[in-house]
C-alpha cells in the first residue's frame, strides 16, 4: 500500500487496521483518578519482555504508527516478535477523562489541567507500568521514551526505587532532561509564567488537535507545521522521505496537554535545572527548586542523541545521569529519531540486537537455575574426578559420573547456557558503547525529595532542600 492510501486515517486503531496489525485498547485510572488509555499491538508467541513505547510533549501514541510497516517503530518492533504497548499522557485525545471532576463545567477543567511533568512521572508512568505488567505477568517490561517521553522516566525512576525493578532498559530516543535555549530571541526573553497571559491555564493551543480533519492531500499541515519548526527550532526536516509520508506524519503529529506542562519545561530552561515545577505560590523562595536526583536510577540506561538537534542538552544529561548510561550520537534532528526514513537502520535495529541480546541472557539465566538443580542431585551420585594432567578440558569436562551420559548432556547445556550469558558481558561492544569515562556518580539522599512533594512541590520540607544556584 502506498502512503497516500493512509491519509486521513486517524486513530492509533485505525491505523493499525489499515497496514494490517491488531490493536487492542485498555483503559484504568492513575491514583489521583485521572483515565488513561493503552494501545496494544499483541505479539502472544513473543518470549521477550514487553516494550512500553512513550511519546513526547503534545503527542500521543499515533506518533509510532504514522508510517508504513516498514518505517514505523512500533510495527517494526512487533514484526521482530516484541509484545508492543503504546502509552498515552493524561491530557492527550485517548486519556482525556477524570473519575472525581466534572470536565463539563471550567472548575473541573480548570483543576484538570493543572499538571506538569511532575504528575506524568509520579502518576501516569507508574499506573501505565503496572497495568501491563499485572495484565501480562512479566516481572518487568523495556521501555522506549522520545523527547518528553524519556524525561517522564528518568523523573520517576530517581524518585521510586522499586519502579527501578520493574523496568528493565530505557532507551531514550532524543531524550530530554534540560533544554538549549531555542534559537529563537522572542521566546528566549519570555519569562516562563508569562505564557499563561498568551496561552491560559487549560489546554495547550487546543486547536492543533484539529488538524487531522484538514485532509492530508492539499499540504496545509505539512506547510504550516514545517515552516513553525523552521521558525522556532531552526529545524530542516529533510529526513522524513516523500511529500507524501510527510503529508501522512503531520497529520498524526499533535495532542493536547496542558498549559502547565508547556510551562514547565521552559522553568527547566530558565532554572538551568532538571527541576519539579515551582507554582510560584511562596514568595519567601530565592533559590530554585532541587534538581530531580536522577544518579539513583539503577534500570540500564542506553540514549540516542541527535548531533543535529538543538532542543537537548546533551552535557546536562550526560553529568546527571548514573555512570552506567550509554550514549549513542547519530546525525539527526529531533524528530529524526522516530520519523527519519532511515531510521530503522540507524536506530531502531540496534536497539532490537540489544533487546534479543538480554533476552537471550535471561533465558539462558532461568535455564540454569534449572539444570543446576538437576546436576546437584546427580552429583550426590557416585562421583570420580578426571586427573587435573588433562590440560585440554574445559572446566566441566574433567568431572565424570557413574550416569555418564546424563550427566555430560546437562554440563554441556550449561557450558553453553554460560556462552549465551556471556552475551550480556559483551552487549557494549557489539554497539559501539560511547561513555563518560570522567563519569562519578555522587549521590544524595532519595529522602532529600519526598514523593508527596511531586503532587505538591511547594511544600516547606522540599524548600528546606532547595538547592541554590550556580554562583
Amino acid at each position: 500500500m502506498t502512503y497516500s492510501s493512509a491519509f486521513n486515517v486517524v486513530g492509533t486503531p485505525e491505523l493499525c487496521a489499515h497496514w494490517g496489525y491488531p490493536c487492542q485498547s485498555y483503559s484504568f485510572n492513575t491514583s489521583d483518578n485521572y483515565k488513561l488509555q493503552v494501545h496494544r499491538i499483541p505479539n502472544q508467541k513473543s518470549s521477550a519482555l514487553p516494550i512500553l513505547l512513550w511519546h513526547g510533549l503534545s503527542n500521543c501514541s499515533e506518533l509510532f504508527v504514522s508510517s508504513s510497516p516498514a518505517r514505523s517503530l512500533a510495527f517494526v518492533l512487533h514484526d521482530a516478535g516484541f509484545d508492543v504497548w503504546l502509552a498515552n499522557t493524561r491530557g492527550n485525545k485517548y486519556s482525556f477523562g477524570h473519575s472525581k471532576l466534572d470536565l463539563n463545567t471550567w472548575s473541573g477543567l480548570s483543576e484538570y489541567w493543572s499538571y506538569s511533568i511532575d504528575h506524568l512521572a509520579e502518576y501516569d508512568l507508574p499506573a501505565t507500568v503496572d497495568f501491563i505488567l499485572n495484565f501480562t505477568n512479566s516481572p518487568k517490561l523495556n521501555y522506549i521514551g522520545f523527547s518528553q517521553g524519556s524525561a517522564i522516566a528518568f523523573a520517576a525512576l530517581a524518585l521510586d526505587e522499586e519502579l527501578n525493578h520493574k523496568i528493565n532498559h530505557v532507551f531514550g530516543l532524543a531524550p530530554a532532561m534540560k533544554p538549549k535555549k531555542i534559537p529563537n530571541d522572542f521566546f528566549n526573553s519570555i519569562p516562563p509564567n508569562y505564557f499563561y497571559y498568551f496561552l491560559g491555564n487549560g489546554s495547550f493551543v487546543p486547536f492543533v488537535q484539529h488538524f487531522h480533519r484538514i485532509p492530508a492531500g492539499i499540504h496545509i499541515n505539512r506547510s504550516i507545521i514545517k515552516s513553525a519548526m523552521k521558525l522556532i527550532f531552526k529545524w530542516d526536516l529533510d529526513k522524513l522521505g516523500t511529500t507524501d509520508r510527510e503529508l501522512l506524519l503531520f497529520q498524526n503529529v499533535f495532542s493536547p496537554t496542558s498549559v502547565q506542562n508547556f510551562v514547565h519545561w521552559f522553568q527547566i530552561l530558565s532554572n538551568d535545572r532538571f527541576a519539579p515545577y515551582d507554582r510560584g505560590d511562596q514568595p519567601y523562595r530565592s533559590v530554585p527548586l532541587l534538581a530531580y536526583p536522577t544518579k539513583h536510577i539503577t534500570s540500564k540506561l542506553t540514549l540516542y542523541c541527535g548531533n543535529l538537534d538543538n532542543i537537548a542538552d546533551i552535557e546536562y544529561l550526560e553529568n546527571a545521569l548514573p555512570c552506567h548510561t550509554n550514549i549513542h550520537f547519530r546525525d539527526y534532528e529531533h524528530l529524526d529519531f522516530v520519523w527519519a526514513v532511515d531510521a530503522k537502520e540507524q536506530v531502531w535495529d540496534e536497539i532490537i540486537s540489544i533487546m534479543n541480546a538480554e533476552t537471550q541472557a535471561d533465558l539462558a539465566v532461568n535455564k540454569f537455575h534449572t539444570l543446576g538443580e538437576d546436576y546437584s542431585d546427580i552429583m550426590n551420585e557416585n562421583i570420580k574426578t578426571v586427573p587435573s594432567s588433562s590440560p585440554n578440558q574445559s572446566l566441566f569436562g574433567i568431572i565424570e559420573t557413574e550416569s555418564n551420559i546424563t550427566e555430560k548432556t546437562i554440563l554441556n547445556q550449561i557450558e553453553d547456557i554460560l556462552d549465551d550469558i556471556n552475551l550480556e558481558d559483551n552487549i557494549d561492544e557489539h554497539r559501539n558503547v560511547q561513555q563518560n569515562s570522567n563519569c562519578y556518580d555522587e549521590k544524595v539522599s532519595i529522602d532529600m525529595i519526598p514523593v508527596d512533594s511531586i503532587a505538591n512541590p511547594h511544600n516547606q520540607k522540599l524548600d528546606d532542600y532547595a538547592l541554590a544556584a550556580d554562583s
